[in-house]
């Protein structure tokens, strides 16, 4: 027969043992805050990987900006523009032989107006020459900057591309703008020679290229369209009004540089 003690020991064994809530409490939370953090960090990497896109393409159009912010200045400083026209005309001659036969004869001539000139920009301006004698010349010149050089040229190139969309849209006669331009231009820098006896930036490409070859594309573009009266005044004037545009901006518009 078992005694008090031996019922109290078995009593005491067959109970459950006693529940340590804090152990308990602490590890509940603790896989709790791993799926807060599981959930933290999915959250994470779905926003990082949609706006890391919009970051790459933010970088990418700043890097753009910058780019463009480095590029400018050095296309229109120490006359970088006409140095780089040298390569393109070599390019658009190369081009030539392949561009003739699709354009035709009096097409084909307005499209040479755009490496001729080319040539005697870079004759005229890619090595200063231009800025450095206007100086000399006229001292008191108020826009001798290679900005304003810069916008006027560039201008150029601008129409002789229009001439060739007219030229090839059969507006023929309205492309007659290109080679009163060169011839001008041509002009210009002979009379300037020949008055003070010795070379100005551009004369030989402006004698040895302008005038002949804008001389010969006036003739044949104007007999091709049956250029009117009409035609010729709006090219000869719009050649003249370039010109025109040209001094007043050298000559009046800007600080007066200090020599």
């Amino acid at each position: 027969m078992r005694n008090d003690a031996d019922e109290l020991s078995m009593d005491i064994l067959n109970e459950p043992a006693p529940i340590d809530y804090v152990a308990t409490f602490e590890y509940v939370g603790t896989k709790e805050l791993r799926s807060v953090y599981s959930i933290q960090n999915r959250l994470f990497t779905d926003f990082s990987s949609s706006g890391g896109t919009k970051g790459n393409k933010m970088s990418e159009s700043s890097s753009a900006n910058v780019a463009a912010e480095r590029f400018v200045p050095w296309f229109v400083r120490d006359q970088q523009w006409a140095r780089a026209g040298l390569p393109l005309a070599i390019i658009l001659g190369l081009l030539g032989p392949f561009v003739r036969p699709a354009l035709g004869k009096a097409r084909f001539l307005i499209f040479l107006q755009l490496p001729v000139y080319l040539l005697h920009q870079f004759e005229e301006h890619g090595h200063g020459r231009f800025k450095a004698y206007v100086a000399r010349v006229f001292p008191r010149a108020r826009g001798v900057s290679d900005e304003n050089i810069c916008i006027v040229n560039v201008g150029v190139w601008v129409i002789d591309l229009a001439a060739l969309y007219l030229a090839r849209f059969d507006r023929l006669a309205l492309s007659l703008i290109a080679p009163y331009l060169a011839v001008v231009n041509g002009i210009l820098h002979l009379v300037a020679g020949v008055r003070a006896r010795r070379y100005n930036p551009g004369l030989l490409t402006g004698v040895l290229l302008l005038l002949p070859v804008g001389g010969v594309s006036l003739v044949r573009v104007a007999r091709a369209s049956q250029a009117t009266r009409r035609d010729h005044i709006f090219g000869l004037g719009g050649a003249i009004f370039v010109h025109v545009v040209t001094i007043v901006l050298i000559m009046f518009v800007g600080k007066k540089n200090e020599h």
